[in-house]
């Protein structure tokens, strides 16, 4: 085992979410490969994903902070920043951000996990001002759709760009029952073909596309299921309660163990437009094995999903309804493209090369070990 040297990831909470389930991931491999101490930093250490990694028992820092302007918690903050050698941040708190900065010697690592670049009112100023303070940064890592992202919102590139790729720990996917078992558990009835999705539920993901979809899948016996939960749920519940196929539309929300719901479907569905960054929902649905279908438009899942071979991409909404229709009705193709989605992926996104990608990161800015 090399020296360890101390790595804080720093997050704001541990809610259910995308970024918190990767990085949930990724502190687990490193803590149990041993090559470096990890600790996970809160802004608030409650949630899920919080829990989950006291249970995995990962050390965990609570910042204790009453909100993002939390001036108040910059001097407690920046004495937990001061034990650490590498500050890897997973958010762009302005004040944790400014509590690390004054922590002098550590090595700063900031991973953009969003792909919008449209944001208005307060979000302008406070990414502007995290983008002053990743200016202080030695570097930061992503998807090239995620780097190109940050300089938009930011208006900086902080220090070197480094190409990284969340992983999935594949045992996460394991159901805890049967398919069959399952499917009789929520009501599902035998010769139903279940299509859903799992998203923080917001405009720019186009559920609706979805949901207007419904429409053209009322001749063939089919399932609409709608996991997760966000600001665009009241509108997307509103334009499922006018569909005719309004009684087929269920709407779940957020789901901690999606795969024994994942396991349910027999294809996903995520049309987000370019914004993404990532698309974890995406490749959690191809190793389950799933049939997916994605947007034209998002370079981010074009990354996991290729035409007729890994997937289904479409043009629009009026595509994903014709897509989805040949999709309900043919098996044989459901099964060929679940099993090429799920080959790549559990090739590709290994928790063994999710992790390298990042401790490449480390090893190219490391700095002798500070003296405390």
């Amino acid at each position: 085992m090399t020296s360890a040297r101390g790595v804080l990831h720093v997050l704001w909470n541990g809610n259910v979410g995308g970024a918190q389930r990767a990085v949930f991931q990724l502190a687990r491999h490193q803590h149990q490969e041993g090559r470096r101490q990890v600790t996970v930093g809160f802004g608030r250490a409650t949630g899920h994903y919080a829990d989950l990694m006291r249970k995995a028992g990962i050390p965990i820092v609570d910042f204790q902070m009453s909100s993002g302007r939390d001036l108040r918690s910059l001097a407690r903050a920046r004495k937990h920043f001061r034990r650490f050698d590498i500050h890897h941040f997973h958010v762009s708190e302005p004040v944790l951000m400014l509590a690390s900065v004054a922590s002098a010697g550590a090595t700063r690592i900031y991973t953009h996990r969003g792909g919008s670049t449209a944001y208005g009112g307060r979000r302008v100023w406070r990414y502007r001002a995290a983008g002053q303070l990743l200016r202080r940064f030695d570097a930061v890592t992503g998807t090239s759709q995620a780097a190109a992202a940050m300089k938009q919102v930011f208006g900086t590139s902080a220090g070197d760009v480094f190409a990284t790729f969340n992983g999935l720990d594949f045992r996460l996917l394991e159901p805890g029952q049967t398919r069959e078992r399952l499917r009789a558990l929520h009501g599902v009835a035998p010769g139903t073909v279940v299509i859903g999705t799992a998203a923080n539920l917001r405009a720019w993901k186009r559920i609706d596309w979805l949901i207007d979809a419904a429409a053209g899948l009322m001749s063939t016996d089919c399932a609409i299921w709608i996991l997760g939960d966000g600001q665009d749920r009241p509108r997307l519940q509103r334009l499922a309660a006018r569909s005719p196929a309004s009684q087929h539309i269920r709407f779940l929300g957020m789901q901690s163990e999606i795969a024994d719901w994942l396991r349910c479907l027999d294809v996903f569905v995520l049309p987000s437009g370019p914004v993404e960054s990532f698309g974890n929902a995406v490749v959690e649905a191809m190793a389950c094995g799933l049939p997916t279908v994605v947007s034209a438009d998002c370079p981010a899942h074009l990354q996991h999903v290729e035409h007729e071979q890994t997937g289904i991409v479409v043009r629009d909404a009026d595509d994903l309804a014709a897509s989805l229709r040949r999709l309900a009705g043919d098996p044989e193709l459901r099964a060929r493209l679940g099993a090429a989605a799920m080959g790549f992926v559990r090739r590709k996104y290994t928790m063994a090369r999710s992790a390298e990608s990042f401790e490449a990161v480390y090893r190219a800015l490391d700095r002798p070990q500070l003296s405390r």
